[in-house]
């Protein structure tokens, strides 16, 4: 116990923290005025939204920064930094290009006590900042997009879609006119799936040069770009076959052969879209209407949310049948349906070939009593006078039989 109570040291330390203690509570009590230099301040312009809606921008601000020695309160003026103080000209009542030495307006942070009894005081080697105004130039420029990434295989990169479609730039003459071109690049590797994202805008010069000056401003800095990435899938080309002529369903696949050209599309799409999508019809085709070998153009009809990449809208379609025999019967068995009330129609035509087909022992069996030429004068109605109207033939024999081709009668309508 002794010899803490000797120890100089202790009283030492006792001693210092007394006089801390002592000098934060005078300070604490009296507010100790004190000094500190704020340098490097930006500048900044207040009402340049004014200023450019006269057609006029600031060109040069001199000085760009200033110091600024603040004097007062201890409890405040050591706060005071450049992150919390602006200093500010107004140039909204300049109507006109030329330099102007304008007054600056110093702001304190509103959370410090800066007013009243603390007395802050400022001064500053600059009294004024000279601005020099030019006339604003603007341009409209069209954004263009770029791909330079890589989708991945059975996949296809669509259009871009950029939103806005145009940026406008302004700022002074001379630098406003080095820019040629505004773009935005998507990137991206083996993608599989629609690209969305807001992407920055890139002035370039006429070289392909980034532009990165703080005299042009954009009207908005990003656009929002989507990237369509679809499946692409090769679909084959179907008709459907109607049977008749002597073929019935079953035997379609002994006696016809069917070619199309080409045989098959590549579409794009999402993969929900192509999911259920295994072939592209274009449409039936009687058989009923093809004596031996018959070719016709069919148009290439998909959904709307498919895209046809092949760029072949019509197909080819060449029907053969082969096989079976055709015989040629001579009719003069015939019939009218559908005669308008009040009217009388007899047939014209005396005779007519019918083509059938089917195996050469059953057309040896067929007799031209067992067909009849039924003309339809569906379409004559309220009319007198000579007609060609269609007709529709029937055949009662073996099913392994049928008739082909298309056929018409002449009839005479009177009341």
């Amino acid at each position: 116990m002794g010899k803490i109570k000797d120890s100089k040291g202790l009283y030492v330390a006792i001693s210092i923290l007394l006089a801390i203690i002592f000098w934060l509570y005078v300070r604490a009590e009296n507010d100790i005025p004190m000094e500190n230099v704020v340098r490097g301040i930006p500048v900044q312009i207040a009402n340049e939204d004014v200023l450019e809606s006269r057609g006029l921008m600031v060109s040069e601000v001199e000085p760009a920064a200033i110091n600024i020695t603040f004097e007062g309160s201890s409890s405040v003026v050591p706060r005071l930094n450049r992150n919390n103080v602006t200093v500010s000209v107004d140039v909204a009542r300049i109507t006109s290009e030329g330099s102007y030495d304008l007054t600056y307006t110093v702001a304190m942070p509103t959370n410090l006590n800066t007013t009243g009894g603390s007395g802050i005081t400022r001064s500053s080697d600059v009294e004024t900042i000279r601005v020099t105004v030019v006339p604003l130039y603007t341009r409209e420029l069209s954004i263009e997009g770029t791909f330079v990434g890589e989708v991945a295989d059975g996949y296809q990169a669509g259009e871009l879609e950029i939103t806005p479609e145009t940026v406008t730039i302004s700022g002074e003459e001379s630098a406003v006119n080095q820019v040629a071109r505004a773009v935005v690049e998507v990137g991206g590797d083996a993608l599989t799936e629609t690209y969305t994202g807001d992407l920055p805008i890139t002035l370039l010069d006429r070289d392909g040069n980034v532009i990165e000056d703080d005299r042009i401003s954009l009207s908005v800095d990003t656009a929002l770009v989507i990237l369509p990435v679809q499946v692409v899938r090769d679909v084959p080309l179907t008709v459907n076959l109607l049977p008749g002529g002597g073929i019935s369903q079953e035997d379609i696949d002994r006696y016809v052969k069917v070619e199309i050209e080409p045989a098959a599309i590549s579409v794009a799409g999402s993969a929900e879209d192509l999911e259920a999508i295994t072939s592209i019809s274009l449409g039936d085709i009687d058989l009923s209407t093809v004596l031996t070998t018959s070719s016709v153009e069919r148009n290439i009809e998909i959904a709307n949310e498919l895209t046809n990449i092949s760029g072949v809208s019509r197909a080819t379609v060449t029907i053969t049948v082969q096989g079976l025999e055709m015989r040629t019967v001579s009719v003069s068995n015939f019939e009218l349906r559908d005669v308008s009330a009040g009217y009388h129609a007899e047939i014209v035509t005396q005779s007519i070939d019918i083509q059938i087909r089917g195996p050469q022992e059953s057309l040896d069996q067929i007799s031209p009593s067992q067909i009849l030429v039924v003309g339809d004068l569906t379409d004559i109605v309220s009319a007198t006078g000579r007609y060609t109207v269609p007709a529709r033939v029937y055949l009662n024999g073996p099913d392994d039989v049928g008739v082909v081709g298309e056929y018409t009668v002449t009839v005479q309508v009177t009341r």
